[in-house]
């Protein structure tokens, strides 16, 4: 029997000529053209949307906290009953602007459009600087600060550190049982500076270990407690971390335990002080 032999290169009425290929791979490129176009008009938008809510919003916003915080203060010899009610004010103005503060970082985070300003921090005044604002808000807690006399310069971002530290001080408050103590303390490890923050509260065990810093996450037995945010703290203070090459880490030694939260920071060196110099295009630091 006879068997018929066929082309390779004869591959029936569905083959396409290298002018069609050509051709419809221009069509492709336009079609990817267009919904790049696309993008970039809806990241547009997006960034209008959190010009609105970081600007037209916060403005009032700020205003009506500066005033209840006079009020706190005014009201500081008064009987706690009296002072309840503006401490209440107070508190939530400072939970609404840290939502704010969220949603307009994150969504800058997820688009890379969140720039940082690298320099040499001095780290304590920071710390201070953080500890009591978020003091401020909680007055009925006890944040204790410990750091030495003197601490090397750091580099980094210094409000993005800041930042990240009061995310970190304000969750131990938030998630600590009465009464409530937070611990803050700084210690220097191979060319690095680690911020501790402890607390003797809900604790983490470790299912819970696992989705720390997953948007949103939080555990079923912690329903009962209010939240400050939008359970976007951690991953904001993580992917923030990330970017100033600093390293966020936590540990527990189980639910109701407490926990303790390390944030470890970069030390100035030579090199950052010479990227500096070159990026300002100034002379050599001595």
């Amino acid at each position: 029997m006879s068997q018929s032999t066929r082309d390779p290169s004869d591959s029936g009425p569905h083959s396409l000529s290298q002018a069609d290929l050509e051709a419809r791979v221009r069509e492709l490129e336009a079609e990817l053209a267009a919904r790049d176009a696309e993008i970039v008009i809806w990241q547009q938008r997006c960034d209008e949307v959190m010009k609105i809510v970081s600007h037209d919003l916060r403005g009032p916003l700020t205003l009506a906290s500066g005033y209840s915080q006079g009020l706190v203060a005014r009201l500081a010899a008064k009987p706690p009953n009296e002072q309840a009610s503006v401490l209440a004010i107070s508190q939530a103005t400072y939970r609404l602007d840290k939502m704010i503060a969220e949603v307009v970082d994150c969504t800058r985070l997820d688009t890379h459009q969140l720039g940082l300003s690298f320099n040499t921090v001095n780290l304590g005044l920071i710390l201070k600087d953080v500890t009591r604002k978020v003091g401020r808000h909680y007055r009925d807690r006890v944040i204790t600060l410990d750091i030495p006399r003197r601490l090397p310069p750091i580099w980094g971002d210094p409000k993005r550190i800041g930042q990240v530290i009061g995310t970190l001080i304000s969750n131990a408050v938030v998630f600590s049982r009465d009464p409530a103590s937070v611990e803050i303390g700084v210690a220097r490890q191979e060319g690095r500076v680690v911020v501790r923050v402890a607390d003797g509260g809900v604790g983490i065990d470790d299912d819970e270990m696992a989705h720390l810093f997953e948007r949103h996450y939080r555990p079923e037995r912690l329903r009962d407690i209010r939240r400050e945010g939008l359970g976007l703290s951690l991953t904001i203070a993580q992917g923030l971390a990330t970017k100033l090459n600093a390293h966020l880490v936590a540990e527990s030694p189980g639910a109701e335990r407490g926990a303790t939260f390390y944030f470890s920071l970069p030390l100035t060196t030579s090199d950052n002080l010479q990227d500096l110099a070159e990026y300002l295009d100034v002379d050599d630091p001595e």
